[in-house]
């Protein structure tokens, strides 16, 4: 039953996880790019005192160019991929009326949800492997040293987020029983959280914080603050996924 769910999911969302996974190959090997020429370009101005600092800082182009993705692009994509992909996970089981089957069958709801969660949690993690891919090969052709510590940490943290915004959707999408207002709702949850961290310096399930030192090294201490928030929201989120779901078995 759980095998057969798992490939049910995965063959309904085949086509946007091939979508969702070229989107972020390609946005993550021409961004790079674009983003080199405008630092460039603004350090040969010789105007942009905030270029300079970021090249002294980080001591190239590449390195720059990879962590900002890593840190800030990723995490936003991330999320949206979440959202897309999850907002009818449960929501949708209730419109096309099929839960009732999955009640009666004998896998237990924690189990179903789980599957439904981890299907979507395994492509964000390929994707988040694949851009991390990209950007070494993007740090080969420029020649320069990949930036290897930064951009993995940068990269874990964004797919921890987006496991914390995948399980606020999940969430929102076993309170009501349309996508739509799935989405919205997780939405409106995302930001509610993510402003309410924001006067701490946490940004979890909306961005990741600036990891980076002044001095381009790693703030592990940040990091690992940043990365136990988003696995605490990613764990209740999901279990307020599968309690409501269970609470809902007669509806």
């Amino acid at each position: 039953m759980i095998r057969e769910l798992a490939r049910k999911e995965y063959v309904e969302r085949k086509p946007l996880m091939a979508i969702g996974f070229i989107l972020v190959l390609i946005v993550t090997a021409i961004l790079p790019f674009f983003f080199a020429y405008s630092l460039k370009h603004a350090l040969q101005q010789g105007a942009n005192e905030t270029a300079t600092l970021v090249l002294r800082n980080f001591r190239s182009y590449a390195a720059f160019i990879e962590y900002q993705w890593s840190a800030r692009g990723l995490p936003r994509i991330l999320c949206l991929l979440a959202l897309v992909g999850g907002a009818g996970m449960l929501a949708g089981e209730r419109e096309a009326k099929t839960w009732p089957l999955l009640y009666r069958s004998a896998a237990p709801i924690g189990a179903i949800v789980g599957v439904k969660y981890g299907v979507l949690a395994l492509w964000l993690a390929i994707v988040t492997l694949a851009s991390t891919l990209v950007l070494a090969i993007h740090g080969a052709i420029a020649q320069e040293s990949f930036p290897l510590a930064p951009v993995l940490v940068t990269s874990g943290i964004a797919l921890v987020t987006a496991f914390a915004f995948l399980s606020v959707v999940f969430a929102a999408g076993a309170f009501v029983s349309r996508t739509v207002l799935a989405a919205a709702l997780a939405l409106a949850a995302g930001f509610g959280i993510a402003g309410v961290l924001l006067p701490f310096g946490l940004n979890a399930t909306a961005l990741s914080a600036d990891l980076l030192g002044t001095d381009g090294r790693i703030d592990w201490v940040r990091a690992g603050v940043e990365a136990t928030v988003a696995l605490g929201i990613a764990v209740t989120g999901l279990w307020l996924a599968v309690w409501q779901t269970v609470c809902r078995r007669g509806t």
